[in-house]
Formats: structure tokens, sequence, C-alpha cells
């Protein structure tokens, strides 16, 4: 990543390095986001038998998907933070 990184650098700049490890951030993010809706999501339905959505197909999709669209925001938010920890930690093993 510090390659990466350096390279980002030598073509636009820092600023270019942190957006990209950003958008990085947010894609795996979200990635990992939508894989705890879906774990969370096949737990309700099968180990607790939750079946709490709505009647029609119309009233059962919007709780999901308001639940998945939170899932994949936090996640995505979660991503940038980690992005820019990761780019920090391979810049010290660089160094080392």
């Amino acid at each position: 990543m510090g390659r990466v990184r350096s390279a980002m650098e030598r073509i636009g700049g820092e600023a270019l390095a942190i957006v990209m490890g950003s958008l990085a951030g947010v894609v795996i993010g979200a990635a990992v986001g939508f894989g705890l809706f879906l774990a969370a999501e096949f737990l309700a339905e099968t180990i607790f038998e939750f079946e709490g959505f709505g009647d029609g197909p119309f009233i059962d999709m919007a709780p999901r998907s308001r639940f998945r669209g939170g899932f994949l925001v936090l996640g995505a938010i979660a991503g940038i933070p980690a992005s820019w920890w990761w780019m920090r930690r391979m810049e010290k093993s660089d160094e080392e």
C-alpha cells in the first residue's frame, strides 16, 4: 500500500492519495456493511423466526430496504477512518 500511495502522490499529490484511499474505504466498508445486513437478516428470519416486515410485498420492502441502507451507510462511514488508519500503518511499515 505504501508504494501505491507514493505512486498516487507522484501523480496527483497527497490529496489524490487521501481521496483514493477514502474511496476504497467507502467501497470496502459498504461491502462489509452489506455482509452484516445479510447476516442480520439471516439470523432474524431463520434462528429467531422473525417475520415482522409486513403483509404485502410493497410493505415488506420498505423497512428491509431502510435496514439495508443503514448498514451500507454505516459501513461506508466506518470505512473512511479505517482506510486512513491502514494507509498510516503501511507508511510506518515502509519506513522501518
